[in-house]
């Protein structure tokens, strides 16, 4: 199959139509493109077509055109300046489209696939020329597991695709969906619980497609109706099919989602809603609506997930609770913010703006009888009553500002929690956190509060043994053993025959917990457990309204005695993290919370859904140092005078526009009692570098028409050594330069290149020597396994526990300050001595390596010069051996 194309070019008309991969239009020439015209050829019996919708000047977004129809306008002189295309059809799964657009001032752009946006909006840039080519989806295969029956569904066809992509390479049933969202038409298919949609941009979902993948033999489909703005509930449809409306500008505000088919009844379906001033809803199931139907809110984004039918939303009764505090402030000159909850930041930092009013609420509370009260003190007014549950604290309307906060927690449960809050100051920045009632802010001082965050902690001793409930109460163990798709199968019940003739348990703190048991050879199961796939759970059973899952893992190894009775180990649910590797990545301004979402959703792309970790909670929000040192910077360029002072991180100046960068600024705030302070220079066309200029001082030149072509910047004063300023330049033709750091070059010199654009960040240390970050700003790593990475860059310098907690059968990793008890009570029932061993271990295996080289200039050597430019996850063996074992990823070095 081929992708044919031709395009329409100012005052040169249709080119000639070209294929696969070859430039229509024109560079070099200042010719806007205006229109373009694309069709598959060569399709045979495929289902499949092509759609696409352009952005055109003073017209924005056009409506979607489908196959060798006219995209864009013809004879109106406008141009065209964006494109989306993307696949339809029952095949469309089979190929990936990509495309890549030449742009006016920018030249080529990088290659977008499957609906991304190519080319610019709202900066009135022409698309010049544009490249489109197919890209086939590896063949799929069988993988059959040994000694299966062949009605087992692990015998599913898996596409074996690139790791990175957005569907997993895995044999799991899975709902795979698509959004069409307000100014970006549809995205990317996700899977598996991944988000779609965009969350706090304000923009509406207007429409999804759903479908199920990796069925396999199974009788399975999935039928879904949306309710829309105008519109109401629309005619439900199914499997692939658009559900809302696309091109009306109509706002999707809830949805229904249910299997069908003959299977339906093992499964259920889990979907939640983000939606609009509102967040995050709670998770529902198989049809019922999440969403809002008669509130004009707009649905932002969704998650997906299926799962059995047993894995029930109600918990069991020894979870976590699945408490929140839920909060938000009203601000000087912006009004009502959007509720935030659970550490989030509501209010502003580096705008100067005052908090005038807040409120706060409890949700989830899982029949908890707490409540939250609070009151605030109030410029000119003071110390205001106490309020709570949502109601108004502060002023709005009235332009005074908060001064101080107390929190306090109500009712019977209260005892059970310590609410913890912390707020940025005017001229301080952020305080250290106050909990249960102490005072947050200042009182007369005349000093606003800008921003808060607020946290639940459950108050249970972190080294408390056990409950005295458990120890009150002897209960009766559950041994189950999990192989899915299989049935689960009971190994222990001492009211049974099932018998095993020992196990204990052991748990640690932010290291995976371990099991081990003896199983006679005469248990009817003993044959059914399978190294690295086999889940065991431990359950703690006090009555029919009690029951504690007190282990979760996987079987690492065993050892076959003379008698071959079986020693098994287990390792628990952390050791999932092993599985994965993380590629170099460089994190930028991002808060501990972001960083760990991203390297689980990085983990979760390469393991199979029983070994999937979401994000929970995270309660540490900073490095616990109590320093929230920031850089404030700004730079003139050329036709826009000075811009506006910007914080850590953020852009100043131009990309795209061809504009210089003239004169900078720098200086440090927030850094309390530190010797600390930062001196920069520049590099200037025709006069080469200038001197130092220190905390705020103009390096470079205002009104000469004089390009800045490079910077150099580092930290002065004692406490310099504590941390580190970094730096990168946007350079006139090359773009965004590397990272650099203390002093060294960022720019370019002796090249005539202009600097366009600049970020700088700064961050702490753990000390003065190692160089290991310790704080939310800047985060970067090597190839490393998910849970060495997790436990060197936020373990080991910000602290905290981790702690999974499950929720309708889907594994949150919460990241907390402090958490409830650590159960290490062994479970015994009898001794077995052992008179000869034989050892199977299975956790040295690996189905997929990384493989890399050498280091040479700070990076090693990878295998995409001989790989068109993919790294890729594999040297797989594609042996039956390695299909007895799920996804395990490892590095080896080459």
């Amino acid at each position: 199959m081929n992708v044919s194309y031709k395009t329409h070019i100012e005052n040169e008309g249709w080119n000639i139509a070209v294929l696969d991969g070859a430039t229509s239009g024109t560079t070099g020439k200042s010719l806007r493109m205006e229109a373009i015209m694309i069709a598959l050829m060569n399709k045979g019996s495929l289902d499949i077509s092509i759609e696409a919708q352009a952005h055109v000047q003073n017209m924005g977004w056009l409506p979607l055109k489908s196959d060798g129809e006219v995209i864009g306008t013809t004879g109106e002189g406008l141009r065209l300046e964006a494109i989306r295309i993307l696949l339809t059809g029952a095949d469309r799964k089979k190929y990936k489209i990509k495309y890549r657009v030449h742009v006016q001032d920018i030249g080529w752009q990088n290659w977008k696939a499957d609906g991304e946006t190519a080319g610019t909006e709202r900066v009135a840039l022409r698309a010049e020329a544009i490249e489109i080519v197919l890209e086939l989806v590896k063949e799929e295969v069988v993988v059959v597991v040994p000694n299966t029956p062949v009605t087992d569904p692990t015998q599913i066809i898996v596409p074996i695709t690139n790791p990175n992509a957005a569907i997993p390479p895995e044999k799991i049933l899975c709902a795979s969906y698509t959004t069409h969202i307000e100014n970006y038409g549809w995205g990317a298919e996700v899977t598996d619980g991944r988000l779609s949609g965009r969350c706090g941009q304000a923009l509406r979902m207007e429409a999804i497609r759903i479908s199920l993948i990796n069925t396999g033999s199974l009788n399975l489909g999935v039928a879904y109706s949306t309710h829309v703005e105008n519109i109401g509930w629309q005619p439900e449809v199914s499997n692939g099919q658009t559900a809302g409306t696309t091109d009306q500008a109509k706002r999707l505000e809830a949805i229904k989602i249910r299997l069908t088919g003959t299977d339906a009844y093992k499964y259920s379906i889990w979907y939640r809603v983000h939606v609009q001033n509102q967040g995050w809803q709670e998770w529902c199931r198989d049809g019922d609506m999440a969403g809002t139907a008669t509130f004009a809110l707009s649905a932002e984004a969704i998650q997906i997930i299926i799962t059995l039918k047993s894995e029930n939303l109600i918990r069991n009764p020894g979870d976590a609770p699945l408490i929140a505090v839920n909060y938000r402030s009203h601000i000087q000159n912006l009004a009502w913010a959007s509720w935030v909850k659970n550490g989030s930041k509501s209010g502003t930092t580096g705008m100067g703006l005052r908090m005038e009013a807040l409120e706060i609420k409890l949700s989830s509370l899982d029949g908890l009888d707490i409540g939250v009260k609070y009151r605030v003190h109030v410029q000119n007014i003071g110390w205001q009553g106490w309020f709570e549950n949502g109601a108004t604290a502060g002023t709005v309307g009235q332009s005074l500002r908060i001064e101080a906060v107390e929190i306090i927690l109500t009712g019977a449960d209260a005892s059970k929690y310590t609410v913890q809050y912390r707020g940025h100051l005017e001229n301080t920045g952020w305080t250290s956190w106050k909990k249960n009632g102490e005072t947050l802010g200042t009182t007369g001082h005349e000093i606003r509060l800008e921003a808060v965050s607020i946290v639940l902690i459950k108050t249970v001793d972190l080294n408390a043994v056990i409950t005295n409930e458990i120890k009150n109460k002897a209960p009766i163990v559950q041994i189950w053993a999990s192989d899915f798709p299989r049935d689960d199968v009971l190994l222990h019940d001492i009211r049974t025959a099932y018998r095993l003739l020992s196990a204990k348990t052991s748990e640690g703190i932010n290291k995976s917990s371990g099991m081990t048991f003896t199983i006679d050879p005469t248990h009817v199961h003993y044959k059914k457990l399978r190294k690295m796939h086999t889940t065991i759970l431990v359950y703690e059973i006090y009555s029919n309204l009690r029951k504690d899952l007190v282990f979760e893992g996987r079987i690492l190894s065993d050892t076959e005695d003379f008698n071959k009775k079986r020693v098994v180990t287990c390792e628990g649910e952390l050791g999932y993290l092993l599985d994965s590797i993380q590629r170099p990545a460089q994190y930028i301004n991002v808060t501990p919370e972001q960083w760990l979402t991203q390297v689980l959703d990085n983990h979760n792309m390469q393991v199979t859904t029983d070994k999937r970790l979401h994000m929970g909670i995270c309660t540490v929000l900073g490095d616990g140092s109590g320093v929230n040192i920031s850089t404030s910077y700004r730079t003139h360029i050329e036709n826009q005078a000075w811009l506006t002072w910007v914080r850590n991180g953020v852009q100043s100046g131009t990309t795209g526009s061809a504009l210089r960068m003239e004169a900078l600024e720098l200086t440090l705030e927030n850094i309390g009692n530190l010797d600390i302070g930062v001196t920069y220079r520049a590099h200037l066309a025709n006069i080469g570098w200038q001197e130092w200029k220190v905390d705020g001082a103009t390096a470079g030149t205002v009104g000469q028409s004089v390009e800045m072509q490079a910077v150099e910047l580092k930290l002065t004063g004692a406490d310099a050594g504590k941390f580190s300023i970094q730096y990168r330049v946007h350079v006139q033709d090359v773009g965004w330069q590397d990272w650099k750091q203390d002093g060294e070059t960022a720019g370019t010199t002796g090249q005539a290149l202009q600097a366009e654009a600049i970020e700088i960040i700064i961050v702490s240390k753990v000390d003065g020597t190692n160089g290991k970050l310790k704080d939310g700003l800047f985060r970067e790593n090597g190839y490393v396994n998910t849970l060495e990475l997790i436990k060197t860059t936020m373990l080991d310098t910000l602290g905290g526990v981790l702690v999974i907690e499950r929720i309708g059968g889907i594994k949150f990793l919460n990241y907390l300050e402090n958490y409830g008890s650590v159960n290490s009570q062994p479970i015994k029932f009898g001794v077995n001595l052992l008179d000869y061993s034989k050892i199977t271990d299975a956790s040295g295996i690996y189905t997929a390596i990384v493989p890399f080289g050498k280091e040479i200039d700070g990076k090693k050597l990878t295998i995409a010069t001989v790989n068109n430019g993919i790294v890729n996850n594999s040297s797989v063996e594609t042996s039956k051996e390695l299909f007895r074992y799920p996804s395990m990823m490892n590095t080896a070095m080459g």
